[in-house]
């Protein structure tokens, strides 16, 4: 059974060493007990969301100009959703299930695993780092719903699973695997606001694991142009440095589109041994995909991934792509037994998914102003909010300030540590 499936008895869930309650939920039955995301009765078994929780530590900024910007600022701060903004700007999943979208081509990892060559291997591993920004292409004028605290999202074709770990500042932890590779991450963001442009500065960074070797990776900012007059669009420039245990790293350079846009979209960089030695060189466009030189001129490229195309209609339906159009189905092998945390089921995003947009609309103010006043409830108990899936723990090393993973096998199935800051989250996957 996939881990997340079947309502969690919140008691023995928060213990590594528990056992799982996996009471299941039919469609029926969450419509009729829409207490999850409402009005969940006190010391129900039910696995409800809430709003913010001051004690969820900062897990820091590799931007020091916004390390200690104030959480209560729009114009430059934590990107956050408190509810005030209609649907209108809207599309119709959540960042956790856009983070799904990053593990889209894990087919690149698969064949990373296959290989025994470290250079093709990083070379690879650059390319899927890479991927994850072809979906983006036409999603400059929609943003995705703000996860609540606790909601959870799962991708049994990828072995994915991801959960809004922390409201302020807004961390989602999430981890994929498969055969011979495991990804993982910790994800949040700032902004700032430059007048006709808004930055989105990525917080945490990416991890996978091959083998022996740990790559690491934090992403570069993102800009949407044109805030005021023009087409809007996407543009991630900076630097993405992705490290190896193993000694190698590359270093790739998202560009800046020039006047004319003549490097719009471009990426470059070079692959270094454990003596800075350049071995290889990567360049392609983060839209259309990527190369490895073959020779030292240029002159013969090895084709490292392509994107799928989009579908003729992406334009008509919020640029998503043919994967991203799968990721609302409810199919027949989850119906009835996906998590009531999961965000397919989400009052307001559901209404949405099925074009009731008024409805929607509705259902968003109630589903945030439940979580508030839970929240208040829980502040006056002197109750803190625990994530169900990753619990916080310190790390091995203190002054991390992105994620560490280690697995270990227990009796009942899994337990994989993710860090953020001084802290981590570890997922307690459940074999059966």
């Amino acid at each position: 059974m996939s881990p997340l499936l079947g309502a969690v008895d919140l008691s023995r869930a928060r213990s590594t060493t528990s056992v799982i309650s996996t009471r299941r939920h039919s469609m029926a039955t969450l419509a009729s007990e829409a207490s999850v995301w409402f009005d969940a009765p006190e010391g129900g078994d039910e696995f409800f969301l809430d709003e913010k929780d001051p004690s969820e530590p900062s897990y820091g900024s590799r931007h020091s100009d916004v390390e200690e910007e104030d959480e209560e600022d729009e114009a430059e701060g934590e990107i956050a959703d408190d509810g005030e903004s209609s649907l209108v700007s809207t599309n119709q999943f959540s960042v956790l299930q856009r983070l799904a979208e990053d593990v889209e081509y894990v087919n690149l990892l698969a064949e990373a695993a296959s290989t025994s060559d470290p250079v093709d291997r990083i070379a690879l591993v650059a390319a899927f780092a890479v991927s994850g920004y072809a979906c983006t292409l036409h999603r400059a004028s929609r943003k995705p719903f703000n996860p609540m605290l606790g909601e959870t999202f799962e991708d049994t074709r990828l072995g994915f699973i991801a959960e809004k770990v922390s409201h302020h500042p807004p961390i989602m932890a999430c981890h994929a695997q498969g055969e011979g590779w495991e990804f993982w991450c910790t994800s949040g963001a700032k902004n700032k606001f430059w007048g006709k442009s808004l930055e989105i500065i990525p917080m945490g960074a990416a991890h996978v694991k091959i083998g022996e070797e740990t790559y690491s990776w934090q992403k570069p900012s993102s800009f949407m142009r044109n805030l005021i007059a023009g087409n809007r669009y996407l543009e991630h420039v900076g630097p993405m440095s992705i490290t190896s245990t193993s000694g190698f790293r590359c270093e790739l350079d998202f560009k800046e589109g020039g006047f004319w846009g003549s490097t719009l979209n471009h990426v470059a960089g070079a692959i270094h041994s454990a003596n800075s030695k350049t071995v290889s060189k990567l360049e392609g466009t983060w839209h259309e995909g990527m190369s490895q030189h073959l020779d030292s001129t240029g002159s013969r490229l090895k084709v490292l991934w392509r994107p799928h195309p989009f579908p003729s209609y992406a334009d008509q339906y919020y640029g998503f792509t043919s994967f991203a159009i799968t990721l609302n189905e409810i199919t027949p092998d989850v119906a009835g037994v996906l998590p009531p945390t999961d965000s397919r089921l989400r009052p307001d995003q559901r209404a949405m998914e099925e074009g009731r947009i008024d409805e929607a609309d509705e259902l968003k103010i109630q589903v945030e102003e439940a979580q508030r006043a839970r929240k208040r409830e829980r502040d006056a108990a002197g109750e803190t909010w625990t994530p169900q899936w990753f619990d916080k723990m310190q790390t091995e090393n203190g002054n991390t300030r992105v994620a560490i993973g280690r697995l270990e096998k227990l009796g009942i199935g899994s337990q994989l540590r993710y860090g953020s800051d001084h802290d981590s989250y570890t997922h307690n996957i459940i074999s059966h």
